[in-house]
């Protein structure tokens, strides 16, 4: 006699070793599954950014002379519009790094508490969450442009490099594919 067995589908497991659901019933945004790395890296941003913050590009004055108080930015002197590109891009991308944090741990709470509501609570934080952190991105980017270059031929390539991220990124949400 040849004994029967019965073939269940796969049941994947999450991190806690707990069962999930099977693929394609009730999925969590990727945000979800990622959380621990996103919230690592936007912590990381946040540390980068408020040590740039203290720690211009070119350094800060060290005395006070002929009007300069010590501790300025030695670049808001000899080059006003790049420290405003810096200054502005790195606020920027510190600011958003922190709603990131605070929307991903919005997001761990919403889910823990609230298993049976489903994508539709998820999407509120998700969608804002996602808008943050392309503007993390891009805002990072444009402190890297203002503190590291000098001549407009790498300026030129870097508002390329920004402009060609964010067309990609633009593409990626019009397919649909993000």
């Amino acid at each position: 006699m040849a004994a029967a067995t019965a073939v269940q589908p796969a049941m994947h497991t999450d991190q806690s070793g707990q069962q999930a659901t099977p693929p394609g019933q009730g999925q969590q945004p990727w945000e979800y599954s990622l959380r621990k790395y996103l919230l690592l890296l936007a912590t990381l941003v946040v540390t980068v950014t408020y040590g740039a913050g203290f720690n211009t590009p070119g350094g800060v004055w060290q005395v006070t002379h002929d009007g300069q108080l010590a501790g300025d930015p030695i670049i808001r002197q000899t080059n006003y519009r790049r420290y405003l590109a810096f200054f502005y891009c790195n606020a920027t991308a510190f600011a958003a790094s922190l709603v990131v944090i605070v929307l991903i741990l919005i997001l761990a709470i919403r889910h823990d508490k609230d298993k049976d509501k489903g994508k539709k609570d998820a999407v509120r934080v998700v969608l804002p969450l996602r808008g943050f952190m392309v503007l993390d991105l891009l805002s990072l980017l444009g402190a890297y442009g203002a503190g590291t270059c000098r001549d407009r031929i790498p300026i030129v390539y870097s508002a390329v490099l920004v402009a060609i991220v964010f067309v990609c990124i633009m593409a990626l949400k019009l397919m649909d594919c993000w």
